[in-house]
């Protein structure tokens, strides 16, 4: 997930024309400039380009086109973990990655994340219509799997801990006595053998 500081963006949030607004941000709609169209409609299977903005010109360019195999680790080379930048894959299923480092200025950040559904629609028109769509901060968000569409949607770094599959249970909705909801809550049944099963708490848990 990307944090966007506009505090220290300050009045850069004015940098583009308003295009319209989604949740108090401007959306901006960049032209390509011109011919850089047509090396996106060139791609080929197997094949990647990246996409940069000009602030200059406010527009869009076409740093890079080459080739990437659908693999995590290829996919992690190409990454720019200096300013954000969007990268489109000609997979099977056509991958788009809109990569904005933690660490890129926060000018950059801002204006990337607004950009970034106009030039999503630009692809699609130019017939390069994204399969899988992943924001990313940093090259550990991006495996195997999601990469080509095997798993929901990545909204977070891979470096958080991940959920626990245990079913926990919740006072409010657990009938019965305390000792059944402790059981409840260690996956075991209440009662053992006809015997009522006892938790003690940890040695110091209190103080």
């Amino acid at each position: 997930k990307i944090n966007m500081d506009l505090q220290s963006a300050g009045d850069e949030r004015k940098i583009f024309s308003k295009r319209g607004s989604i949740g108090g941000f401007h959306q901006t709609d960049l032209p390509f400039q011109e011919g850089e169209e047509a090396k996106l409609k060139s791609l080929s299977s197997g094949q990647f380009a990246i996409i940069a903005i000009d602030m200059g010109s406010e527009s869009l360019v076409v740093e890079t086109v080459g080739e990437c195999k659908p693999k995590a680790s290829d996919v992690r080379t190409l990454l720019n973990m200096d300013e954000p930048r969007f990268y489109i894959f000609a997979f099977r299923k056509p991958l788009f990655i809109h990569c904005c480092p933690d660490n890129s200025r926060a000018k950059f950040r801002m204006v990337y994340s607004t950009a970034k559904a106009g030039v999503i629609s630009k692809l699609k028109k130019l017939g390069v219509s994204p399969s899988v769509a992943l924001e990313i901060s940093d090259g550990e968000d991006i495996d195997d799997a999601n990469i080509l569409g095997k798993v929901a949607k990545w909204t977070g770094s891979a470096k958080q801990e991940k959920k626990s599959n245990a079913v926990r249970a919740i006072p409010s909705e657990v009938n019965g006595s305390l000792s059944s909801f402790m059981a409840k809550s260690l996956g075991k049944s209440a009662m053992s053998k006809g015997k009522k099963r006892v938790v003690l708490p940890p040695r110091h848990a209190y103080g």
